[in-house]
């Protein structure tokens, strides 16, 4: 399996739902804001955090996921970017995310692409922050859901060094002992953290061990 090394999202000025309005699906460009951005080291919604294909009874389709950067089946990317719950997450936007959250509960377990949740975009996008992510987990979020790479959300925010989400995570009770992968045979967050020097992290889970076992 190809475990990424960081997966990170695009930055916010890059927008794939605004670039693909002056850029047409196929051109080189478009691929690039839509997937993988190697000079950014970055990924669009194609491969993760994206709309995905449903079916008519609601279910997720799955299939070859968006350029093969992940070969494992998962959730078909649908086009149009990230939803309107992804990009307030990924904008830090409280508010917009509780009323989104009003509207629907139900969609604080939604399906992305790269079989992501909300709570993983979290330890993707710095801007969501701590106050985003503690209000997904009391909105009863997954904690320990796993993405198409067998990640953790709280593994997503070690390998990206997202403090504030992976602080606001461990305070909501997700493991810190879990394993990366899809089959439970990789790194743990601490190890994500220790191994991509996430330093900011590696101080966090340095505290949050000590308070444990004190």
């Amino acid at each position: 399996m190809r475990m990424a090394k960081r997966l990170v999202c695009l930055p916010l000025g890059a927008s794939p739902l605004l670039l693909s309005m002056y850029h047409k699906p196929g051109s080189a460009r478009f691929a690039v804001t839509e997937g993988l951005d190697a000079e950014a080291d970055a990924v669009g919604p194609g491969i993760y955090g994206g709309r995905v294909e449903r079916d008519e009874s609601g279910a997720v389709v799955i299939g070859q996921q968006f350029e093969e950067y992940n070969p494992i089946p998962g959730p078909l990317y649908a086009g149009g970017g990230y939803t309107e719950l992804a990009q307030a997450i990924r904008e830090g936007d409280v508010t917009r995310v509780a009323r989104l959250l009003d509207d629907d509960p139900e969609l604080v377990n939604d399906v992305l692409t790269g079989a992501a949740s909300p709570l993983h975009l979290c330890g993707m996008a710095p801007r969501a922050g701590g106050a985003v992510t503690q209000l997904l987990c009391e909105r009863g979020a997954n904690l320990n859901a796993r993405d198409s790479w067998g990640y953790t959300p709280l593994q997503r925010a070690a390998t990206n060094d997202c403090v504030d989400a992976a602080k606001a995570l461990l305070a909501a009770g997700a493991s810190l002992e879990i394993s990366s992968g899809l089959d439970g045979d990789g790194d743990n967050a601490y190890e994500l953290a220790k191994r991509l020097r996430s330093y900011d992290c590696i101080f966090a889970f340095d505290d949050h061990i000590a308070a444990v076992n004190t």
